[in-house]
């Protein structure tokens, strides 16, 4: 009795602690409903670096004097090699003990004679592609990143076409990404033309990405998610370090080859990139390969473990235990060593953005975080820039493909820190067409507007503080209460009223809820039996909870669509993703635990008893061998929804409303979103 005692105890102080965290989160998202759009986006003044006139229109072709004022690169000024050392790079290599040296050796020729970016076939045929209208808006700023790129020996130009080496070359639009700072980021569009159904070997010029095949440049990424296991390997009070390149595809030369597909045109003249280009299928990869080599090998040097470093692209970023400083130094000042050996240039710790080590705060991957607080947030300004889209996509009919390739990538990137994002991610993730052109316009659909509505609440959150860290593994115990779960959705003429959905619990429980008969509720619901098997799903967790409370609960189903969609919170029946939704609410609101695990059909007593309860065949249970059994009746709310689904995100609320006459719940902070 004393050992009961003792655990109802801890639970209550449990379930306490529980309630004051989720009630104050819930409180501060009620907060931020009432935020309104954010003020205009600060944006840092352009500040050239060099000398040139500014031209009062750069959409028409400036006077030849203006070219006089041009530091010209001709393709006799320049030394056509990489920035790296492919020397050092093999010696570092061999120092380590990298174990595939092959690889190592693969990298090194391509450091020396310059990579081949692999484009084939009608890949390499001459198209011309005009500039995008931005780069005429911001002709002073790009003009003057042209400029440094070519005192920087990375470009040749401004060129006339009869100064260019080769006949057969093409001619990318060039697009422009302005930066925090107020400079711009060049971007050569090597995906035009964008051509659908066109293939290699139609004898059709295509654009350059189309000609190089994507499995021969795979390289690995990290993602916030993997970062946040990093960072739960460190704990609270983790130490965090930063690593990046400066101009990171500039260190690396394209093979002469390939020189004529990196041609753009600025104010009617010709320059030619000589490094990887920010836009080419193939350069993450080219570029990653030796940064990935030297990265591990500092690894190998210092024996630090794998899962405390992540690396994206240019980012290196680590974090360690508290007590774990001295090995985090050796890692630092190792990785600065062979970089300054192989000729990788870093970016200073001087700038707190790009660079600093054996810090408890700092900007990683985009993301402010803080180890000793255990908590997050955005940028200010980055934070208004996406707000401002999302604000602009929640008010308008359609959007352009590009501002919906942007949106979804900063969705994906975000969502892991955020509680019950999954259930808000899929239909934006899914609006853009990754084979269209960024002007094309894409239709906003009912359920990208209600996905927009959750992300400018949580993301206004931001504004009022810091969010809790999400924990990235989910785990569960391995003890556990088994809730069987079938559905039968074959109506037949003889039989149609007797379909359902049957719980059994293995205290003999059982629960039948009965489907419509109606025919056209049939014929729009009844033929789903991922819809059927998560009904019957949410009533089995729901009697379940009524029973035995605050537990970690199995549902066994042998449906496996309604196990994936449960696990990813996304469903292409939005019917069914109000179910599985409400499930995941009824779970948080109770502080209960819940999997849905998939099983075979009829592979064991409760999956029969559960099978024989969704056909309605009363009669076999004695035969299958349950006596005295304990008959409960369905959810009123559940059974009334069954009976005119709508698709609703608060139907988890409605239940938890339910709920609440039996025992103590919460409303917790993924029921927020409106209120119909």
């Amino acid at each position: 009795m004393a050992l009961i005692t003792a655990i109802l105890g801890e639970l209550s102080e449990i379930w306490r602690r529980y309630k004051a965290v989720n009630n104050r989160e819930y409180h501060m998202l009620e907060k931020s409903l009432s935020l309104t759009r954010p003020g205009p986006i600060k944006q840092k003044a352009f500040t050239p670096k060099n000398s040139l006139p500014k031209l009062a229109n750069y959409s028409v072709d400036p006077p030849e004097s203006y070219w006089d004022c041009w530091n010209k690169v001709t393709f006799a000024d320049i030394a056509h090699s990489s920035w790296l050392s492919p020397t050092e790079f093999v010696e570092i290599a061999k120092e380590a003990g990298y174990s595939d040296m092959n690889h190592i050796n693969k990298i090194s020729d391509y450091i020396t004679h310059g990579a081949r970016i692999g484009c084939e076939g009608e890949g390499r045929l001459p198209t011309f592609g005009h500039n995008d209208p931005s780069v005429s808006e911001h002709g002073w700023e790009i003009a003057d990143e042209i400029q440094n790129w070519l005192n920087m020996g990375i470009c040749v130009g401004p060129l006339s076409e009869k100064e260019l080496p080769f006949t057969d070359y093409t001619v990318s639009p060039l697009t422009t990404r302005t930066k925090p700072n107020g400079r711009v980021r060049l971007i050569l569009d090597l995906s035009y033309p964008h051509t659908k159904g066109h293939e290699l070997g139609m004898g059709i010029p295509l654009s350059v990405n189309k000609g190089i095949n994507n499995d021969l440049f795979k390289t690995e990424m990290t993602s916030t998610a993997l970062w946040l296991k990093s960072m739960r390997c460190g704990g609270i009070g983790a130490l965090l370090s930063k690593m990046d390149w400066e101009s990171a595809y500039k260190h690396i030369h394209v093979h002469k080859d390939d020189l004529k597909l990196q041609v753009f045109k600025f104010c009617n003249k010709y320059f030619v990139e000589l490094r990887l280009a920010f836009g080419t299928a193939s350069s993450p990869g080219l570029f990653d390969w030796p940064n990935w080599a030297m990265t591990r090998s500092s690894m190998l040097l210092t024996k630090i473990p794998a899962q405390w470093v992540q690396k994206q692209l240019d980012d290196l970023c680590i974090a360690t235990p508290p007590n774990k400083k001295q090995l985090m130094l050796d890692f630092v000042s190792t990785h600065r060593s062979i970089c300054d050996r192989v000729g990788i240039r870093l970016a200073p710790e001087t700038d707190k953005e790009k660079a600093f080590s054996c810090e408890t705060a700092g900007t990683v991957l985009g993301v402010k975080y803080d180890t000793v607080t255990w908590s997050w947030n955005i940028d200010s300004e980055k934070l208004k820039c996406i707000l401002h889209v999302l604000y602009d996509m929640l008010g308008s009919e359609s959007v352009t493909n590009g501002t919906a390739l942007s949106i979804s990538g900063k969705i994906v990137h975000y969502a892991p820190l955020f509680a019950s994002s999954k259930w808000w991610k899929k239909p934006i993730t899914d609006l853009p067409d990754q084979e269209a052109s960024k002007k094309s316009v894409i239709k906003i659909t009912d359920s990208v507007r209600l996905c927009l509505t959750w992300w400018i609440m949580s993301l206004n959150r931001l504004r009022l503080g810091n969010l809790p860290i999400q924990d990235p593994i989910k785990q569960f115990p391995c003890w556990h209460i088994p809730v069987y779960t079938d559905a039968s959705g074959v109506h037949t003429p003889s039989n149609h009223l007797h379909r359902g959905g049957g719980v059994y619990l293995e205290n003999n429980s059982l629960v039948r809820i009965t489907w419509p008969s109606n025919p056209v509720w049939i014929r729009h619901h009844g033929k789903s039996t991922t819809l059927l098997e998560s009904i019957a799903a949410l009533q089995g967790l729901l009697t379940a909870i009524s029973q035995f409370g605050r537990k970690p609960y199995v549902v066994y189903c042998d449906n496996a669509g309604a196990c994936y969609a449960f696990r990813k919170g996304s469903c292409k029946c939005h019917y069914t993703w109000t179910i599985l939704k409400a499930m995941d609410d009824v779970a948080n609101g109770t502080m209960s635990m819940v999997s849905i695990e998939k099983t075979r059909r009829c592979s064991g007593f409760g999956e029969n008893v559960a099978d024989t309860l969704a056909k309605g065949e009363l009669s076999v249970l004695d035969r299958l061998g349950v006596s005295n059994p304990c008959w409960s009746r369905p959810s009123r709310v559940l059974d009334d929804w069954v009976k005119k689904p709508v698709v609703t995100p608060n139907l988890g609320k409605l239940l938890l409303d339910e709920m609440s006459h039996l025992m103590e719940v919460i409303i917790p902070p993924s029921c927020l979103h409106t209120d119909e």
